[in-house]
């Protein structure tokens, strides 16, 4: 199982719209917290994610990262909505097609690039580097139990706070 697709997937449910937890959290709010939300994983050793905050007033800057982690607490313990995480799937897996089907030739230049900078040079991270449409099919099988150990695995409990 590819882990970074379901990170991909796990960032877009969070975050992607107006009906994500986190938008609905920070966004679309009466007295907003952030204009915008999104989530990114970076591939490169070690994989690291990020959640970018845009425009948060300077008098919500010391709390952010403290409601961050209780929305996180929240949906580990409430779990997924799995109506809501097939939509995502699907809709992440036909970025993908599209983005093949117009740009194969970066898709396949950036897959050589991560085999040659982070694979075993063998073909085999190669191999399961070009499975995603697979990861996304196995992933829609998911439960919302198995998202929610992926945030605990990812983000662990009791989600550490950066200090600074």
């Amino acid at each position: 199982m590819c882990t970074g697709v379901a990170l991909d997937i796990l960032g877009d449910y969070l975050s992607d719209s107006e009906v994500s937890i986190l938008s609905q959290t920070f966004v679309e709010v009466e007295d907003p917290i952030t204009t915008h939300i999104s989530f990114s994983r970076r591939a490169q050793l070690p994989c690291t994610i990020s959640i970018y905050f845009e425009s948060v007033p300077v008098e919500h800057l010391d709390s952010v990262e403290g409601q961050l982690m209780d929305v996180f607490h929240d949906v580990a313990k409430e779990g997924f909505d799995m109506e809501r995480m097939a939509i995502v799937i699907r809709a992440l897996k036909n970025r993908l097609l599209l983005s093949v089907e117009e740009g194969s030739g970066s898709v396949i230049s950036s897959k050589l690039i991560h085999e040659t900078i982070y694979g075993t040079l063998d073909g085999k991270t190669l191999s399961n580097d070009l499975k995603d449409l697979i990861y996304f099919d196995q992933l829609a099988d998911w439960t919302s139990e198995n998202w929610v150990a992926l945030l605990k695995r990812c983000i662990p409990p009791p989600f550490p706070r950066i200090s600074g």
